[in-house]
């Protein structure tokens, strides 16, 4: 009798030893538990207070922002479409005003386009398109693209056509329905005249005669390429890049 009671006794202290033992396991995973919670808590309290700083991180990190010939860009996506922007803050008449300036293209792409202007236009300019250009599916963007970026720095621009000849069939929109028709030889005194043309290699180039007529020769109807390749060579000319060799 007295060895059972104690062998009772024993069990129950064994017994109780591991109720002990599972409480204690089940209160350690409650504070790790518990703990696992705090950390997530904070970070998610860290990641909201430092998102843009994250942000810009990451940005950094996956080459979504780059620096070219001084100028910082960011590729962003409008409507599953690749851009690149960049900020440009101008010294104008009307005071400093800050710009957000959009490539479809990657400046650093643009830049290996050959182009040799070492100027920039004149304070009236035209942006006058051959029939053959006028007629690609995205001149309109090219002529909004141009347009834009002239008038940012101020120009007075106007739209135009080197020669009427062939475009009867096109859909021309201007003042009073009169289609200026303005080719190189216009340039003259303070107007320059910016020609786009057909070629089978685009670049970008002063015509040979009449020095202050810029030619966009354009490949394969991208006129949109082409004229950010012009506009791209406009900033480096602000920002100091005259140079084909600084091109490359």
């Amino acid at each position: 009798m007295v060895e059972q009671k104690k062998k009772k006794e024993g069990k129950k202290k064994e017994i109780k030893k591991e109720q002990k033992l599972k409480s204690s396991r089940s209160l350690n995973q409650i504070k790790i538990l518990l703990i696992i919670l705090i950390l997530i808590i904070i970070l998610l309290i860290l990641a909201f207070v430092f998102k843009e700083q994250i942000q810009e991180k990451w940005i950094e990190i996956s080459g979504q922002r780059f620096t070219y010939h001084n100028i910082t860009y960011t590729k962003i996506y409008v409507s599953k479409i690749p851009m690149y922007v960049t900020k440009l803050t101008l010294k104008r008449s009307d005071g400093y005003k800050t710009y957000d300036l959009y490539f479809r293209n990657d400046p650093r792409e643009l830049a290996k386009i050959p182009s040799t202007i070492e100027d920039v236009p004149k304070k009236d300019v035209f942006v006058s398109f051959s029939p053959e250009i006028f007629k690609c599916e995205k001149s309109t963007l090219a002529a909004w693209k141009l347009g834009e970026f002239l008038g940012m720095l101020e120009y007075n621009v106007s739209g135009a056509i080197t020669n009427a000849t062939g475009v009867e069939d096109v859909n021309l929109s201007a003042p009073d329905n009169v289609v200026k028709v303005r080719d190189c030889g216009y340039s003259h005194g303070d107007i320059s005249v910016i020609v786009l043309q057909p070629a089978d290699k685009t670049s970008i180039h002063m015509d040979e005669i009449y020095i202050k007529c810029f030619i966009i020769d354009v490949a394969d109807c991208d006129v949109v390429k082409a004229s950010e390749r012009f506009i791209l060579s406009i900033l480096d000319i602000k920002m100091g890049f005259t140079k084909p060799s600084d091109f490359y």
